[in-house]
């Protein structure tokens, strides 16, 4: 699911709530919270979808010489 934080107000809002939240505040920009790209009330709902969980989350705490770690945890074998 596609988040935004509007850039009047400061609300994080899930994509179906814009439009909802346009009405209710001056909302004429919406920021992506996971790819940070910028989109005025007419745009933003053609944005769909930019960063998979995996590239978000999996990717981002990789280190180098932990690679092993991933295959691990992608094989099921996260331990625990």
């Amino acid at each position: 699911m596609v988040w935004f934080q509007c850039e009047d107000c400061g609300d994080t809002l899930k994509k179906p709530k814009v439009k909802g939240h346009s009405g209710q505040c001056s909302a004429s920009r919406f920021s992506c919270v996971d790819c940070m790209q910028v989109f005025d009330k007419w745009t933003v709902h053609n944005h769909t979808s930019c960063v998979t969980e995996h590239e978000k989350y999996a990717l981002s705490i990789t280190k180098p010489g932990q690679e092993h770690l991933m295959s691990a945890a992608a094989a099921g074998g996260g331990g625990g």
